[in-house]
């Protein structure tokens, strides 16, 4: 919730401080063409102050989440049919665009005429302007390194859950690289990567599990999935994965797992759960260790953390709900060489202000020794300099995505010859055969 006051007063004054919103529990608010309008996001209703236009209602199905301004149209982001969507209020009801799948949309106009046009992007979609049609449509150009399609799983509450699937027109089966969040109500969606463009140029799938903790359908889908109800995030995944697994066209021997932070949580859970159904884990400041962290006041952002996980000091089911769902905890637990884990790349930062650093390693350290491979490489640590969300620099930033890059292709065996060159928007080169052999002079000699 955001509070909004007007601060308002005559040169020889006193300014005279008071509310903007009244009789709104949540609500949003921008200054366009001199009118103040404000957006309720529970009624999904636009008021514009001092006009003859009272109101304007939200699109059946749509859940309104900010209001932007830009040249002469107010638009509304939000929520439709589980993905990234803009609204125009002043062109009515079916004014909708959606963005592609797992991908974004960001409202602007034209300079000169300030016609409304949207910025739109996604794995397979690099970014562009796009001009809205009078239908609502949006015809982005694709890469067509990929046919997208939705497929969806039953969790065990029988919880449909969406799976956004990019895999290449070649025959497969093919490899895949799953991708999993689920927490804070945030989507998992993005902008064009040339990472994952790089792996559906070798003929690798990517797909995108939408769990529950996520924001793609609303707050509900969020909520649904904290506190106690952690763990549903995690019999989502499993979920999807095992409908992947029995996909025809991907390999079941060789998914990849990935995921980053809170997500992290739940890809690790996942794997410890069932080993055997990964080819390899990627874990990129992963949050493996829930109940310290939420025991601990002075632990890096504690209360916000109290408000996904809920405060575990002076509840015991809690308490013992996040040890049993911890995976510190699980692999603590776990005798030396006892379970057939996959390979590991988990990556830690040194001025990370969101997750406990040690922990991380920690952990690596704690899932090594459970392996039962005996080989050093089979778990990477890197600790790496940065925090949270960026590296030290963007070089080192992207040192770290190649070598991280090349380890996936090595685990699914992608050979050298058909190693393509790639460049990135910047101009630098993604994994090349140099930095492939890298990797191994790297993983070799540790």
């Amino acid at each position: 919730m955001t509070d909004h006051w007007i601060i308002s007063g005559e040169a020889d004054g006193i300014p005279v401080c008071r509310p903007l919103i009244s009789g709104c529990s949540d609500a949003d608010a921008v200054v366009w063409n001199g009118k103040i309008v404000v957006l309720d996001r529970e009624l999904g209703r636009i008021r514009i102050c001092g006009s003859r236009l009272a109101e304007a209602l939200s699109p059946p199905g749509f859940t309104a989440e900010h209001i932007h301004a830009s040249g002469d149209s107010i638009f509304v982001i939000g929520r439709y049919r589980g993905r990234q969507a803009a609204w125009l209020p002043m062109q009515g009801s079916e004014a909708i665009w959606i963005a592609p799948p797992a991908g974004k949309i960001l409202p602007s106009s034209e300079l000169i005429n300030g016609h409304p046009v949207f910025l739109v992007s996604s794995p397979i979609h690099k970014p562009q302007t796009v001009n809205p049609c009078a239908h609502g449509e949006l015809a982005p150009i694709s890469t067509g390194r990929a046919d997208v399609s939705c497929i969806i799983a039953s969790s065990d509450d029988n919880t449909p859950i969406r799976i956004t699937t990019f895999l290449p027109p070649s025959a497969g089966p093919h490899s895949l690289v799953v991708h999993v969040y689920g927490a804070y109500g945030i989507s998992l969606e993005g902008h064009f990567d040339p990472f994952t463009d790089d792996l559906l140029s070798r003929g690798i799938g990517v797909a995108f599990c939408h769990v529950r903790g996520g924001g793609e359908n609303g707050p509900d889908w969020h909520k649904q999935a904290t506190g106690m109800h952690r763990i549903r995030s995690l019999e989502d995944l499993l979920a999807c994965l095992k409908l992947l697994r029995s996909h025809p066209a991907v390999a079941p021997g060789k998914i990849i797992l990935t995921a980053a932070s809170a997500g992290g949580l739940t890809a690790a859970l996942a794997c410890l759960r069932e080993p055997t159904w990964l080819r390899g884990l990627y874990l990129v400041h992963p949050f493996v260790d829930p109940l310290s962290t939420l025991t601990d006041p002075n632990a890096k952002l504690a209360t916000t953390d109290w408000a996904e996980f809920g405060d575990p000091r002076h509840n015991l089911d809690l308490r013992t709900f996040l040890k049993q769902h911890s995976p510190m905890k699980i692999v603590q637990e776990m005798r030396a060489r006892s379970c057939p884990l996959p390979p590991a790349w988990i990556r830690a930062a040194h001025h990370d202000s969101r997750v406990d650093s040690t922990a991380v390693k920690r952990f690596s350290q704690l899932y090594r020794r459970a392996s039962l491979s005996t080989k050093a490489s089979h778990v990477t640590f890197r600790f790496t300099g940065g925090g949270h969300i960026g590296g030290q620099s963007a070089e080192m930033a992207h040192e770290e995505n190649l070598l991280a890059h090349a380890w996936l292709l090595d685990l699914l065996d992608v050979p050298l010859s058909e190693v393509p060159r790639h460049s990135d928007a910047s101009g630098r080169r993604v994994p090349q055969d140099v930095n492939r052999e890298k990797w191994k002079e790297y993983s070799d000699g540790r």
